[in-house]
C-alpha cells in the first residue's frame, strides 16, 4: 500500500514528529508570488537608476522566511543577464540601532570579510566598497528594514543616502523587508521612496486565499488520513485563534499535526481549539522540547 500525498513512505512516529517540527518551505500562493515578484526584479537589466523593492507587513506574516527561501534558490548567487557567472546575494539584517559604522560592520559579516575596528569610518567605507565592486552583487537583501526607525534623524538619512549611493554604484536593487513602519522610513527621503516598489502582506481574512494557505500547510503535513481534506469550521477556527497572522496559523496547525500523529492523524477544528487553549496532547515527546 503507498504512503499518501505527503507522507514519506518508511517514517515511524518520532520521525514525523520531526518532520513536522522541521523548518521547511511551503509555497501557499502569497509566499510564492512574493518570491516570483523578487525574481523578476532581478531578472531585469541593470541599469544606472535601480528600482528596488520594499516587502512589508506585521511581524510573523513570512517575511524573513521569504528571504531564506531566495538565498535557498540562489546559494551560488543570481544569474544577472549578460554575466557569465552568478553573481552574488548580499543578504543581511539592519542593525537594530543603524548607523554607518554598525551598518558596514554587519556588511563585511555578511562577506565574510574581517572587521575592521581600528580603522576610520572612512576606511571602513571606501575598503567594503571597494570589495563590493570586485564583487558585483546582485542585489542586496536588507531584513529587518524597520530599525531605521531607531536611528537618530541623522543617522537615518545617512543610511538612506548609503542605500541610494550602493544601489546606484553597483548597479544592483534593494529588496528590503520589514513591518509597516519600514513604509514612514523609505517615505522620509522622496527621491528613495520613487524608487522603491511596494509589496504588502496583509493580514489574512476569510476569504478563499485564506483556505488555500491552510490547505497548502495541511498538504505538506505526513499524516495518514488525507482524506477529509480542509473544511470550513477548520478553516474558521484557525483563522479566530491566529489573528491573521501567517506565523501564528503555522504554529497551530503544525502543533495540531504533530499532537495527531500515532491518534488521530489528522487535524481538527477542536485539535486547533485544543493547541490555542494549551492543551497539548501527551506524545511522550514533548514538543516544547523537540522545538527548542
Amino acid at each position: 500500500m503507498s504512503a499518501p500525498v505527503g507522507l514519506p513512505a518508511g517514517l515511524d512516529d518520532a520521525a514525523r514528529r520531526r518532520l513536522i517540527l522541521s523548518d521547511r518551505w511551503i509555497g501557499y500562493p502569497l509566499a510564492a508570488g512574493t518570491v516570483a515578484r523578487i525574481v523578476e526584479l532581478l531578472r531585469r537589466p541593470r541599469v544606472s537608476r535601480m528600482r528596488s523593492l520594499l516587502v512589508h507587513g506585521d511581524s510573523g506574516m513570512g517575511k524573513t522566511l521569504i528571504r531564506l527561501k531566495i538565498e535557498r534558490d540562489y546559494p551560488a548567487g543570481f544569474p544577472v543577464v549578460p554575466c557569465e557567472a552568478p553573481r552574488p546575494l548580499v543578504s543581511l539584517q539592519m542593525p537594530a540601532r543603524p548607523d554607518e559604522r554598525r551598518f558596514f560592520a554587519h556588511l563585511l559579516d555578511a562577506l565574510g570579510a574581517p572587521p575592521r575596528p581600528r580603522d576610520t569610518l572612512h576606511q571602513v567605507e571606501i575598503a567594503t566598497i571597494k570589495l563590493l565592486r570586485h564583487l558585483r552583487p546582485a542585489a542586496f537583501l536588507l531584513d529587518e528594514f524597520q530599525h531605521l526607525g531607531a536611528a537618530s534623524a541623522r543617522d537615518a538619512q545617512a543610511m538612506l543616502n548609503l542605500i541610494k549611493f550602493l544601489a546606484n554604484d553597483l548597479a544592483a536593487p534593494v529588496i528590503g523587508f520589514g513591518t509597516d513602519a519600514a513604509l514612514h522610513g523609505v517615505k522620509t527621503d522622496r527621491q528613495l521612496d520613487s524608487r522603491f516598489l511596494k509589496h504588502p502582506l496583509p493580514l489574512w481574512r476569510d476569504a478563499p486565499d485564506f483556505a488555500d494557505l491552510v490547505a497548502s500547510i495541511l498538504a505538506a503535513m505526513p499524516l495518514r488520513d488525507t482524506g477529509a481534506g480542509v473544511d470550513r469550521t477548520l478553516v474558521r477556527t484557525a483563522l479566530q485563534h491566529s489573528g491573521g497572522v501567517t506565523g501564528e496559523v503555522f504554529h497551530l496547525l503544525v502543533t495540531a499535526a504533530h499532537d495527531a500523529v500515532g491518534a488521530a492523524e489528522r487535524v481538527t477544528a477542536d485539535a486547533v481549539e485544543a493547541v490555542a487553549r494549551g492543551a497539548w496532547r501527551d506524545t511522550g515527546h514533548d514538543i516544547r522540547r523537540e522545538i527548542a
